[in-house]
């Protein structure tokens, strides 16, 4: 696996995911969760068209990689933790549906 690491990254980037289908660590934020959670709501609760099948997983894969950067981040043995280990587990496969 090819990986290089940026000054505000906790775990390696896997470069063998293509650029336009990689999901960076910012996109992992409180913000990006937020809305996700809004459109599962709407589809769920309100009965809202998903739109593209692909919007589900990815809608999830974004709520799932900010509670592990979360609680990464939280954790004290930043970077080396077991939390931090976790993310960057997940971080390894962090590729958008297209």
């Amino acid at each position: 696996m090819s990986a290089m690491v940026t000054a505000k990254d906790i775990c390696t980037t896997n470069t063998e995911i293509p650029d336009d289908m990689r999901l960076s660590e910012s996109h992992y934020s409180k913000e990006n969760a937020s809305r996700s959670i809004d459109f599962l709501n709407g589809v769920v609760k309100q009965d809202k068209p998903a739109g593209e099948w692909i919007n589900v997983p990815n809608a999830l894969k974004t709520i799932d990689g900010y509670i592990r950067k979360k609680e990464c981040l939280a954790s004290s043995e930043l970077p080396k933790g077991w939390k931090c280990s976790e993310f960057c587990l997940f971080m390894e496969s962090s590729f958008v549906y297209d």
